[in-house]
């Protein structure tokens, strides 16, 4: 087995190369001509968009190997927690420097969940990119709400839409993983982590680290299904928190099948996390929906909760 960084399975076989890239072949092509071409013909911004978990990072971090940026040329930005003006102005004026890594060719600037960079930064980078980078400077952006960012940036970008994998792609990477660790898996069990991942490798192989050193056919299988209810729940959460409107969430909770009051004792407990965290208006108003039991009104309640909830500012 080569050599890979410790850790969960997710991580720790997360792509290194696009050689390891199941699916989006598309893509990967895609990139290997890019790469084929003169530093001058290159484009040198790019958009990864896609689900969640579905491979954004992974592609730009292979994206900058290729480029030849090694890691004291490359800014990683989560735009989530570092999204502001000062930062990308920071970045802005690095551009005119050389590579500072041996043998490096690149400067590489990555900001993962862009949608979230502020108005005045997107217009400085906006900025940049119109008057044209030096040639040794690259810039990736990822975001899993492509419709949030400003038309005039994205129309610099050249676009690449991650989808997710197929069942058949989903069995391949599931059974290398197993053949790198030495192990076996139940058919039954493969087939549910399979379709519990719904096409996310990071969900397959979070799921896969749980059950892989069970010697239990059924026990494998209660554990999937725990983690499965588990998982859906705090999707819905984050689904009430976030950008999605009315029509994901009421397809999410088509899928729980879980007994109500479970639910919103869940949803309680996720959020009450977030309040203490955020002290956000907002998470107090979502627990303030769900503070009352379901035991009158049932699944319709949690439905109406979640409406309610979801659309109300």
């Amino acid at each position: 087995m080569s050599e890979r960084p410790s850790g969960p399975l997710y991580v720790k076989y997360r792509p290194q190369t696009l050689e390891e890239i199941y699916g989006n072949d598309e893509i990967v092509m895609s990139l290997q001509s890019i790469i084929a071409k003169p530093s001058k013909e290159r484009d040198h911004t790019f958009l990864f968009t896609g689900p969640r978990g579905s491979g954004k990072t992974s592609f730009a971090r292979i994206l900058r190997k290729l480029l030849n940026c090694h890691d004291v040329d490359f800014k990683e930005r989560n735009a989530a927690n570092t999204r502001g003006i000062d930062t990308i102005r920071e970045d802005v004026s690095q551009c005119a420097y050389a590579p500072m890594g041996e043998g490096g060719k690149s400067r590489v600037y990555f900001y993962d969940e862009a949608h979230q960079i502020s108005h005045s930064a997107a217009e400085a980078l906006l900025k940049v990119t119109e008057d044209g980078a030096p040639p040794h400077v690259y810039f990736i952006f990822a975001t899993t709400n492509p419709e949030k960012l400003t038309n005039t940036l994205k129309s610099r970008c050249t676009k690449f839409q991650v989808k997710t994998l197929n069942r058949q792609e989903m069995a391949g990477l599931l059974r290398w993983v197993l053949k790198e660790e030495g192990k076996e898996i139940w058919p039954t069990v493969l087939r549910e982590i399979i379709k519990f991942a719904n096409g996310i490798p990071r969900e397959a192989l979070v799921l896969l680290s749980q059950v892989i050193n069970l010697d239990n056919e059924g026990d494998a299988l209660d554990v999937v299904q725990k983690y499965t209810e588990e998982s859906s729940v705090i999707e819905l959460c984050r689904a009430l928190d976030g950008p999605e409107d009315w029509k994901i969430v009421a397809k999410m909770l088509n899928g729980i099948d879980e007994d109500v009051e479970k639910v919103r004792l869940a949803v309680l407990g996720y959020f009450s996390k977030a309040l203490l965290s955020t002290g956000s208006q907002r998470h107090a108003q979502i627990m303030y929906e769900f503070s009352q039991p379901f035991d009158r009104n049932g699944r319709p309640g949690l439905i109406l909760s979640c409406y309610v909830a979801k659309t109300t500012k």
